[in-house]
Order: C-alpha cells, then structure tokens, then sequence
C-alpha cells in the first residue's frame, strides 16, 4: 500500500511539474497574441529558507525553517519578487489500523493550504509540523504566484519539495 501511495504522489508531483511547464509556454503564447511581442523569459529562484527545488533535510531543520519566508528572486537580476499565493502541502505520515486484518500500516496522508498576501505558511500549520515532523514526510510549496513589485507583472515559478530524512 505504502509503495502505491508513493507512486501515486510521484506521479501528482510530475503531472504538476509537466502542468508548471504548460502555464509558462501558455503565458508565453498569450502574451505574444496580446502585445505581439512574447514575455522576456525570467529565470526564477525560488527559495524557503536555504532550500531550492527538489532537497532533503532533516526533521530538526524543518523545525527551524517552518517560520521563514518563501523568496523568489531573478536569477539575472537578484531582484525579489513579491508572492501573491502558494499552496503549502505536507505528506505527513499517519498510521492505518487494518481491522479486518488486525494491522496497523504506516500510511501517508496529503495535507495542502492555499496562502494569499503573505510569505510564510499559517502559524497554526507551523506549530503543527514543529510538534509532528517525522522523517520519511515531504512538504512541497507549488503553484507560487509571484508578482514583479515594479511592473506588477504577474508569473508563476518552480515549487520546491523537501524530503524529511
């Protein structure tokens, strides 16, 4: 069960990645149809902490890491831009108990927010992962809407997913 649950969070993970993808080459087209010149392409680092795209890192590094901010900055640039929205998701570990077998299963079980107006995750979701964070879990930061604090142009950047060791 435990390896059908991961294949089936691999494989929401890359239908998002493969979706991240469609919106850039989408805003692209819609911005060439629009202005008739297309979106100068930005290339966008986005950040929770120290931590970029596809990482691990310990438990007790989660601990720290849960009241930070998330950054996005041009890479060309180094400007930050502002987020206008992110979904936090954590694949927290819970146990399963099989009663017609009389088993317990370690089981994974996705929790997402959806955040506006601010940087960082809800308080009440950063006390619940400084209490609960177990190894084995994964916390991803997908669909970053991010703003330019100058043009007020709008993109969508790469999520970040960290794996707890």
């Amino acid at each position: 069960m435990k390896k059908k649950i991961n294949i089936a969070f691999a494989i929401v993970c890359f239908c998002m990645a493969l979706m991240f993808s469609h919106f850039d080459a989408a805003a692209q087209t819609t911005a060439t149809k629009q202005t008739g010149t297309p979106k100068k392409k930005i290339t966008f680092i986005s950040k929770w902490g120290p931590y970029t795209g596809n990482t691990k890192a310990t438990a007790e590094d989660i601990i720290k890491l849960v009241a930070l901010p998330i950054t996005v900055i041009d890479s060309a640039t180094k400007e930050k831009w502002e987020i206008l929205k992110f979904n936090f998701g954590w694949r927290k570990k819970d146990i399963f108990d099989d009663v017609d077998k009389g088993t317990r299963k370690v089981i994974f079980m996705p929790n997402v927010v959806t955040v506006t107006s601010d940087n960082k995750i809800p308080l009440s979701w950063q006390k619940e992962v400084m209490e609960s964070v177990t190894s084995g879990e994964q916390f991803i930061i997908e669909e970053i809407i991010i703003q330019n604090p100058k043009t007020k142009e709008a993109r969508m950047c790469k999520p970040i997913l960290i794996t707890v060791l």
